[in-house]
């Protein structure tokens, strides 16, 4: 009691030590509030100790205060100087390891740096993370040099490095994509962790300690290093490494499945990548960037559903996937003709609340131009406005192939002119789409007068354009109009060519001395000649252009002048592709010119390219019509040769070619070997019609039936048409078997495969020819109830 009186007035120590605690906490709070009118008059009036001016120093770094904290770390020295014994360039260490952080943090590394030095100038030991934290800075400041350096003075300041130390630069070195040194330091961290001295690594000499083994982040990022350095292969053997070494308790982690995913993946093995991710345990958590990962890898396999499934499991693991993880989803459904998957992507982008790009709409819209699905192009478009996502001329390019996809020329129209009212200044790949929607619906007025428009804008049609305005006068029957507009193009060119020729010669004339010219060697002579190759590719027509021209021909029944425009194409000093060839074919199979078709054929051999089924079928084709069914069996036979499975057109034409010749057997034996070789091409109507009728012509009802009755067991089962029954019939008539041909007619008759007036006549003529004539006159009196103009027949002489 004596005690408390005799200190009446006077606070107890436990009552001062509260209230000195309130004063730094209050003290701490205004240095976080950046108050430092409070700040310099409270530290102007109290003295703190070490640990408080810690706590001081600590508060500015929590808000990253870096200049505070620098601030702050000075005055404690000069306050604590006499009682440190140190001089004015030895801060405390605890402090500066505050400031360092909130230096760090701010990516101020010239500060942070000179406080390290001021210590070990000092002889103040720093600590450990704040070498660390300067080692991170450095890394991401992209200083992986400074960061290397950093790691080899701490055993100079008297810090061992650690495995984070370590760690630290080589994330510093993975960003930089050193993974040559990545492998050194972690060469040297092994041997230090096995006890034994690390060799010399060429950027200095060994720091590692047995307190620096590598783990797993040590693995990772080495090996993440490897592969952004291109070095997949080194980054696989690491993590092969890691692995085997669990029993150090070295397991990998999301991190490390991202990276050997991703590895894989640039190795082009993206089956393995994928199955990598299918594997990871489910303790091993999704992350974004591993998902990333493995849909990158999915997409590179063309693996659209397992993308779209792995970011659904995604999702129901509560983890946002990136929009780059949607975006290449989108990509792959793009490229597998999925535009469906493309859609529900980007629907559950909007419900996720994924941010959807120019990327994200461009790629749907790519989706969407080959399915033609040009309603749901434009819709997009609208969405993209909406949403404040303004389409580009490539966005609109996209929705104008789907209108040429789809054969929507008043609609691509409405964009054109959309794009215009929206400041967007359409392009050439613009106009060839309009053009190409209104080639297919063979509008040529439109056609020519967007190729005007062209010109007014100033815009020089491509060669796509040129060959949709053939194609457009083709399909409308206007074939002249189409050769006179190829002719007038390729003049032009020709025209531009000579043009061009002519300055390159005038430069040369002003460039070379007459010696010079004389003294060319013969290296610079190739050269020449390569330059003079690139300029006739350069002014001269596309395969296209030519293939437009040559199909027109073609049509209009001009072999002659399809073969032409191939020999021109051949000047031109350009390689024919198949498809210039096979326009040709088509051109001497609708002349019946099979002598042509064989020479078109020996040319594609000739021209080092391989006959397709559609070269051997159009010269079989041409061959037949001409009657030349030895050689169309000639070219049969090599198609088979060449392994090449004969379709329905081929297998039809030389039947029928055969039959007209008189060789129905041939033509049966044909068709008996299609069957007996399992070919598509047998199991087809227009082929059993043809075989029919190779019976009817050699008088065979029973082969006939037994090939109707065939087509019924075939699974599935194919339905006879008009002409296999009509084929069947005239077999019985030929055969004088009139009650056959009575009996498939009354077969006919009672289902919806009406008989024509050839039916009809046959029928009669063989029920008359058999002493069967009331049958014969109900035939006819069907006949003419059915409205078959038997009369018609009967004036012919039939």
């Amino acid at each position: 009691v004596a005690h408390r009186e005799g200190g009446r007035g006077k606070p107890s120590g436990r009552a001062r030590s509260s209230e000195r605690r309130s004063k730094l906490a209050a003290l701490c709070a205004a240095v976080r509030a950046s108050d430092w009118g409070v700040v310099n008059s409270t530290l102007a009036v109290s003295k703190w100790d070490v640990s408080e001016w810690r706590a001081i120093v600590q508060a500015s770094s929590q808000v990253n205060d870096w200049r505070g904290a620098l601030r702050l770390v000075e005055e404690m020295e000069a306050a604590l100087k006499p009682a440190l014994n140190a001089t004015p360039s030895a801060p405390d260490s605890v402090a500066a390891h505050y400031a360092i952080a909130a230096c760090t943090r701010a990516q101020r590394l010239a500060p942070a740096l000179e406080l390290l030095d001021r210590m070990r100038a000092g002889g103040v030991v720093p600590e450990t993370r704040s070498f660390n934290m300067a080692i991170t800075c450095a890394g991401r400041t992209r200083k992986w040099q400074l960061a290397l350096r950093l790691l080899r003075s701490m055993r100079g300041a008297g810090v061992e490095p650690t495995t984070v130390s370590y760690n630290s630069a080589l994330s510093a070195l993975s960003a930089a994509g050193k993974w040559k040194i990545a492998l050194e330091l972690l060469d040297e961290m092994k041997g230090a962790s096995n006890g034994k001295d690390a060799a010399a690594s060429t950027t200095s000499s060994s720091t590692a300690t047995a307190s620096a083994s590598p783990d797993v982040v040590t693995f990772s990022t080495v090996a993440a290093a490897c592969r952004k350095g291109g070095a997949w292969e080194h980054a696989l053997d690491l993590l092969a490494e890691m692995r085997e070494t669990e029993g150090a308790h070295i397991a990998p982690n999301v991190f490390t499945f991202t990276t050997e995913i991703s590895a894989l993946s640039d190795a082009g093995k993206w089956r393995e990548a994928v199955a990598m991710y299918e594997s990871m345990p489910t303790s091993v958590p999704l992350t974004e960037a591993v998902v990333n990962a493995g849909v990158s890898a999915a997409v590179a396999g063309g693996l659209w559903e397992q993308a779209l499934a792995m970011i659904e499991r995604c999702v129901g693991a509560g983890v946002l996937p990136h929009a780059s993880s949607f975006n290449m989803a989108i990509r792959a459904c793009a490229a597998a003709r999925q535009p469906e998957a493309a859609l529900g992507a980007l629907k559950q982008m909007e419900e996720l609340q994924v941010r959807r790009s120019l990327i994200t709409y461009n790629g749907v819209l790519s989706a969407l131009a080959p399915a033609g699905m040009w309603r749901r192009a434009a819709s997009l478009l609208k969405e993209m406005r909406e949403g404040g996502c303004a389409p580009t001329v490539i966005s609109y390019n996209l929705a104008l192939d789907a209108c040429a996809k789809a054969s929507a020329g008043e609609a691509a129209m409405e964009m054109l002119a959309e794009m215009r009212a929206r400041n967007l200044k359409p392009d050439v790949v613009s106009y060839s789409c309009v053009i190409a929607a209104f080639s297919k619906l063979a509008d040529v007025p439109r056609v020519l007068g967007l190729l005007g428009a062209m010109e007014e804008a100033e815009l020089e049609p491509n060669d796509f354009s040129w060959s949709s305005a053939i194609a457009a006068c083709e399909r409308a029957g206007e074939y002249d109009k189409a050769l006179a507009l190829f002719y007038a193009l390729r003049d032009a060119k020709r025209e531009e060519a000579k043009n061009d020729d002519a300055k390159n010669k005038d430069t040369t004339a002003q460039n070379d001395t007459p010696d010079e010219s004389k003294t060319k060697s013969k290296a610079e002579s190739v050269a020449d000649d390569v330059d003079a190759d690139a300029d006739v590719g350069a002014n001269s027509l596309s395969d296209a252009v030519y293939n437009a021209a040559i199909s027109a021909a073609g049509a209009a029944n001009k072999p002659q002048v399809a073969r032409e425009i191939l020999k021109d194409m051949l000047s031109e000093r350009r390689q024919p592709q198949l498809r210039a060839f096979n326009a040709c074919l088509k051109a001497a199979e609708r002349a019946a010119d099979g002598d042509a078709a064989m020479d078109l054929l020996t040319e594609i051999r000739a021209s080092k390219l391989n006959p397709d089924a559609i070269s051997f079928t159009t010269c079989i084709s041409a061959l037949g019509r001409s009657g030349q069914w030895e050689r169309a069996l000639g070219v049969w036979g090599a198609m088979l040769e060449a392994q090449i499975e004969p379709d329905s057109v081929a297998l039809t034409t030389l039947i029928r070619s055969l039959t007209a010749a008189g060789q129905w057997q041939a033509a049966l034996d044909l068709f008996e070997g299609a069957r007996n070789s399992s070919a598509a091409a047998a199991a087809s109507t227009p082929a059993f019609a043809a075989a029919i009728a190779a019976c009817a012509r050699g008088a065979q009802p029973r082969c006939a039936t037994a090939l109707l009755q065939e087509m019924a067991a075939l699974s599935p089962p194919l339905l006879p048409n008009l002409a296999c029954y009509r084929g069947a019939v005239e077999a019985c008539a030929n055969a004088g078997e009139a009650r056959g041909a009575l009996v498939l007619w009354q077969q006919m008759m009672r289902t919806e495969m009406r008989p024509d007036a050839a039916t009809h006549a046959a029928v009669a003529s063989a029920l008359s020819a058999a002493g069967m004539e009331e049958e014969a006159a109900r035939v006819l009196e069907m006949a003419e109830v059915a409205g078959a103009p038997i009369f018609a027949l009967r004036d012919e002489g039939v």
